[in-house]
């Protein structure tokens, strides 16, 4: 069975930016199977209406900021059956200057 209304929401690090998917610059950011992409002040949220048993989705991040930042983990739900979630492990993302 694969999920439906899938929402996956990955936190922005401290000091990051998001590139917008429609920079040419980064023509691989624009694949994905995800139905809607959202770029938020402290996160970027995926939305698929027909995930697989695998999903990835990835962004591209402009680090402003040298520095050692904890990056929360992301999460991922059920929309309509938000008991069936999930989350992945949190990291540092080290920017040297």
């Amino acid at each position: 069975m694969n999920p439906r209304y899938l929402l996956v929401e990955n936190p922005k690090p401290g000091g990051c930016e998001v590139i917008a998917k429609e920079d040419k610059r980064f023509e691989k950011q624009a694949e994905g199977s995800y139905n809607q992409r959202e770029d938020r002040d402290a996160k970027v949220s995926f939305l698929y209406e027909h995930a697989g048993i695998e999903t990835r989705d990835h962004c591209i991040l402009l680090a402003e900021l040298a520095g050692e930042f904890v990056v929360a983990p992301a999460s991922a739900e059920l929309m309509y059956s938000p008991l069936v979630r999930g989350h992945g492990g949190s990291f540092v993302l080290k920017v040297l200057d």
